[in-house]
This record gives structure tokens, C-alpha cells and sequence, in this order.
């Protein structure tokens, strides 16, 4: 896979006459994972999708593993990346193994049947997220934890190098939310996978990511390495809180402890 995951050139994007992302340029790293922090309505779900090329830029380009987005086919690109968006939709009846076998759309045609490679990806990402057992359910019959992993389990049968996340632990309990994010980080390194995630929780981007971009009102407050970028002067001044980054003797990664309102620029 080339160095760089993806490439932002001048990135403007708006809704109708409203300005998402301003003139956002970035290098992303491949074989890592990258987290996407900021505040609410700052930009982070906006340039995932963009990436992917689901909404088109004002001005500005973005190119996925050395190419044009514009110059890929749906098709193509999807065998490229897989992504995950905030709140997917699928009827209530439809089965785990059904949602998770969707996945597949990429490497198929039309009217191709399911073939062995299809059934060994399913069955590895079932496993992989630990939705074996309950792959019969219907989606109706599952915890909001579950249908997340379920969702999971979908975007990575479609077995792309470069994977999407928009808020994955959202649902989840703390426990699954550890299980996901340790999942993520065996994919990199057994499997050579890459990751975009938005995450709100600034310790599990402390602890897991290796690359963090701070989003700020549309655009980059900072962006590089995760312990250059979540320093305290940076998230007081992205987040508008008073923080501490602590040792614990326990962890490899520092933990961020923060509190009360600092003044915000």
C-alpha cells in the first residue's frame, strides 16, 4: 500500500450555503490508525464522508491510496475502503448473518452467487466481533451493543485495507468498547489494515490511535502524532476544558483527566 492513506488538498465543503470544512489540507498516514477529535459539529463526520467520496467538495480534492476519489467507480472504491457511518439503517427483520453478508457487495456481480471467498470473509468477521452465536437473530431481537458489533461485522466482511469508523463505540458498553478498539488494533498489525475512526473519547484516541487530527470549527487545530496533538494546551483550547495528562504506572499511554471550563478562544 502506498505511505500515505489519504491525501486532503484544499478541502472546502458546505451544506447548502453553510461552510462544514474550510480549506482543509492533510497527509495521512497508511497502516496506522488515525482518529478524528473534535467538538460537535466541527467537521470530524463531514471529512470521513468526503474521503469516501459520499459528498462532494466545494473546492479541493481528496485522494485515496494515490488516487483521485473522482477517479475511482463506486465499485472500485469500495473494494478500497469500507466505512461505517454514525446511524446505518437495515430492516428489523433482516438476520445478522443476512446484514453481514451485504458486505460482500464489492466482490460480487449482480447476479453472481455467494462463493466460498464470500462465506470465509462472513465467517471471519462474525468471529472476529463475536457475533457468531447470534448470527440467525434478527436484528430486532438484538441489544444496541450487539447491532453495533453486527454492523462492524459487515463493514469488515467487505474486507477493504482502509476502514471508516464514524463513532464505532457508540452503543457500547465500556467493556465491548475496550474489545472493538483492541479488535482494531490486531487488524493493523496482523492483517494490515487502515483505520479512520471519530471518536469522542479522548483516552481510547490517547491509548489506541496512532495519529490524531484535531477538528476546530471546520477546520485543523492540530494534527500528527497522538501524543504531540493531545497535549493540554491543545484540548483546552479545542474543547474549551481544563485537562491534566497523567502517568499511570499501570498503562503505556498516558490518561487525560480534565474539569470545569477554561476560556476558549
Amino acid at each position: 500500500m502506498p505511505d500515505t492513506l489519504a491525501r486532503l488538498n484544499g478541502l472546502t465543503v458546505k451544506y447548502d450555503s453553510s461552510i462544514a470544512l474550510e480549506e482543509i489540507c492533510l497527509d495521512l498516514p497508511d497502516a496506522k490508525i488515525i482518529a478524528f477529535c473534535g467538538p460537535n459539529g466541527s467537521g470530524k463526520s463531514t471529512a470521513l464522508r468526503v474521503m469516501r467520496g459520499l459528498h462532494q467538495p466545494a473546492a479541493g480534492d481528496v485522494e485515496i491510496a494515490g488516487k483521485p476519489v473522482a477517479d475511482w467507480n463506486a465499485r472500485e472504491l469500495a473494494r478500497k475502503v469500507a466505512m461505517l457511518s454514525q446511524s446505518p439503517n437495515a430492516p428489523s427483520d433482516l438476520t445478522v448473518a443476512e446484514l453481514v453478508r451485504l458486505g460482500r457487495f464489492a466482490h460480487r456481480g449482480p447476479f453472481s452467487v455467494f462463493s466460498k471467498k464470500d462465506e470465509q470473509a462472513c465467517h471471519t468477521a462474525l468471529e472476529a466481533t463475536e457475533m457468531l452465536q447470534l448470527q440467525d437473530r434478527a436484528l430486532a431481537q438484538l441489544s444496541g451493543g450487539q447491532v453495533q458489533r453486527a454492523w462492524i461485522a459487515m463493514t469488515l466482511a467487505q474486507d477493504a485495507a482502509r476502514i471508516f469508523l464514524d463513532e464505532p463505540t457508540n452503543h457500547l458498553d465500556i467493556a465491548h468498547a475496550f474489545e472493538l478498539l483492541d479488535l482494531i488494533s490486531r487488524l493493523k498489525t496482523e492483517r494490515k489494515r487502515s483505520f479512520v475512526l471519530v471518536l469522542h473519547d479522548l483516552n481510547m484516541a490517547m491509548r489506541y490511535a496512532d495519529h490524531v487530527v484535531l477538528f476546530k470549527n471546520g477546520k485543523v487545530a492540530a494534527d500528527g502524532p497522538t501524543i504531540d496533538v493531545l497535549s493540554e494546551q491543545n484540548i483546552s483550547q479545542v474543547f474549551g476544558v481544563r485537562c491534566k495528562i497523567m502517568a499511570v504506572s499501570e498503562l503505556e499511554k498516558p490518561v487525560i483527566v480534565s474539569w470545569g471550563e477554561a476560556k476558549r478562544n
